[in-house]
């Protein structure tokens, strides 16, 4: 593998990187929805790198440990971000039976906001910068063409398990994994295409990125209907039977 080609796999890691520090930064000052946002898919391709890299080294790196740094941290953000979409959907029914619901969302929020700040604040930036360094050395030793070979392994492995999941729907739980699934064979394509441009996958990106737009939009609505049930009953019935 020549040196151009190994360091680009580096320079790309590096870069994602970067861009989760200046996210989690934007998202302390600003506290933005969009903010929040990038950061998630910062760290969503942070872990599509890590679990090619323990791909690629045949396990000898594992990922369990920059997994177990960000868990906390993943969880909280996606909390809120799952309120916020909830919160968008409902935005587009203008109905004052949802006021109670509206509400409902609002005070949730507010605790959601004040946990994911928390872990935030608690993050241990100078272990993930170790960690990084482990990382990166091992980047240094691996071939290009193992890392393109395993991306396509793991590329695979994550269609198959979408199309045996597909077979188990209608299921709430396992649309979520199908939704997961798809995100991380998108990420895996987008590294392969950013560091390969000899070959194109863009066709094959696209597809699964529309099949992903529209698992996510099925899976959103679910998410919501099942927030829906947690608003206390006697509230929303009586609310919906005003007159």
């Amino acid at each position: 593998m020549d040196n151009e080609k190994k360091s680009s796999i580096i320079k790309y890691y590096k870069n994602q990187i970067l861009l989760f520090d200046f996210y989690f930064e934007r998202t302390l000052k600003s506290k933005s929805k969009e903010d929040l946002h990038q950061m998630r898919v910062s760290i969503k391709r942070l872990k599509a790198i890590w679990s090619m890299m323990e791909m690629a080294t045949s396990g000898k790196w594992q990922k369990k440990q920059h997994y177990k740094l960000f868990d906390k941290l993943f969880d909280a953000a996606g909390k809120v971000r799952e309120l916020e979409v909830n919160s968008e959907l409902i935005e587009k029914y203008n109905s004052s039976y949802l006021d109670s619901y509206n509400k409902y969302l609002q005070n949730t929020q507010e605790g959601l906001n004040r946990e994911l700040f928390v872990r935030m604040q608690s993050f241990d930036h100078k272990n993930f910068e170790a960690l990084n360094n482990k990382l990166l050395q091992k980047m240094k030793g691996l071939s290009y063409k193992v890392v393109l070979k395993e991306s396509a392994r793991y590329i695979q492995k994550e269609v198959k398990k979408v199309l045996k999941l597909n077979d188990e729907l209608p299921n709430n739980r396992k649309l979520h994994k199908i939704r997961i699934h798809l995100k991380a064979a998108n990420e895996i394509l987008t590294i392969i295409n950013e560091l390969n441009t000899r070959v194109s996958l863009k066709k094959l990106q696209t597809n699964i990125k529309s099949l992903n737009e529209r698992v996510g939009k099925w899976h959103d609505y679910t998410v919501l209907l099942s927030s829906l049930k947690h608003l206390p009953m006697k509230r929303w019935v009586k609310k919906i039977f005003s007159f």
